[in-house]
C-alpha cells in the first residue's frame, strides 16, 4: 500500500503583504501529479491546511479543487485532520460533499465518523478517532488525532487519574485507547498534528 503525505499547506499565506495563492496552486497541481504517477493508495493531510482560521476564498476554492484531485473523483481515500492553524469547524463544513468524493475529514480529537461508502471505497468500522478503511482489497487502521490544544483535549479526555497528568502524557492516552481498537492482522496509518521529541515502541 502506498501512502502519500502531506501537510502544512497553509493555504492563504501572505509573504511581506503578497499572496502566495500562485505558488500554492502549483504545488498542488504538482502534489497531485506525485499521487498520480507514483500510483498512491491513499492521501493523508496532516493539518494546517490554511494559514488562518478564516482564509480567503480563493485558499477555499484552492482547498477544495485540491481533495477533489487528490481523490480521483472518489477512487482514493483522502484523510484529512485539522491543524492549529485550522478551523475544526471549517475543515468539518464540507464533511457531506467530502463523503462523496472519498474524502474522511477530522476536525476534533476522537471524532467518531458513520461507516458505509465513501467515494468508491467502504469505511467498514468505527471508533472514537479512528476508522478501518477496506481499499483496493486490504484493509486500514487508520488512528486520526487533530490537533488537540489543552482545552479541547480537557473537554474530550476528561478521564484523568492523575491529576497532574502531562498534557504530553495525555496524548499518549488518547492514542493508546483509541489504537486499542485495532485488530492485529490489520496495517496501521497514525495520523497527528503534533510536535514529538522520541516515542517509544511496546
Amino acid at each position: 500500500m502506498k501512502v502519500l503525505h502531506t501537510s502544512d499547506w497553509h493555504l492563504g499565506k501572505k509573504l511581506e503583504g503578497y499572496s502566495r495563492i500562485d505558488e500554492q496552486k502549483k504545488f498542488i497541481d504538482e502534489l497531485v501529479d506525485i499521487a498520480n504517477n507514483e500510483g498512491s493508495d491513499i492521501v493523508v493531510v496532516a493539518g494546517d491546511i490554511f494559514d488562518t482560521t478564516n482564509p480567503p476564498s480563493e485558499a477555499e476554492h484552492l482547498y477544495f479543487r485540491a481533495l477533489k484531485e487528490l481523490s480521483a473523483e472518489g477512487k482514493r481515500p483522502v484523510i484529512v485532520i485539522a491543524g492549529n492553524h485550522d478551523s475544526p469547524r471549517k475543515i468539518l463544513a464540507s464533511e457531506p460533499l467530502a463523503r462523496e468524493h472519498g474524502i474522511i475529514t477530522f476536525g476534533e480529537p476522537l471524532e467518531r465518523k458513520s461507516t458505509g461508502s465513501y467515494g468508491q471505497f467502504q469505511v467498514s468500522e468505527s471508533y472514537r478517532g479512528a476508522v478501518v478503511v477496506d481499499i483496493n482489497g486490504d484493509r486500514v487502521f487508520i488512528n486520526a488525532l487533530p490537533y488537540p490544544s489543552e482545552k479541547t483535549l480537557n473537554e474530550v479526555w476528561p478521564e484523568v487519574e492523575d491529576e497532574g497528568s502531562s498534557y504530553s502524557k495525555r496524548i499518549g492516552e488518547v492514542l493508546h485507547e483509541t489504537h486499542s481498537n485495532k485488530q492485529p492482522e490489520l496495517k496501521s496509518i497514525i495520523i497527528a498534528h503534533l510536535f514529538t521529541t522520541g516515542a517509544e515502541n511496546e
